[in-house]
């Protein structure tokens, strides 16, 4: 299923609400500090806000180019939260 026009704003604006929630976010705070306990490169990627980004966007487009009813609506959600 190829990306319509009308599906770039929804899929933005559900990397940026997702990216959002990884960073910023209490309920994502213990999946950071399990990533943290490793130090390093992985500790780096996961706080990264730029990192992150791109990781949230390649799974956003992804649950969106697989089509599934449950993936669309979660997309849908998160980009109308933002």
């Amino acid at each position: 299923m190829p990306l319509a026009s009308l599906d770039l704003p929804l899929l933005i604006l559900a990397t940026y609400r997702l990216q959002a929630i990884w960073n910023g976010e209490r309920i994502a705070q213990p999946i950071r500090a399990w990533f943290r306990r490793y130090g390093g490169t992985v500790a780096y990627f996961v706080d990264c806000p730029l990192c992150v980004s791109v990781w949230t966007g390649g799974g956003i487009t992804t649950v969106w180019l697989i089509g599934s009813l449950p993936g669309q609506i979660l997309v849908g959600a998160l980009a109308a939260s933002a």
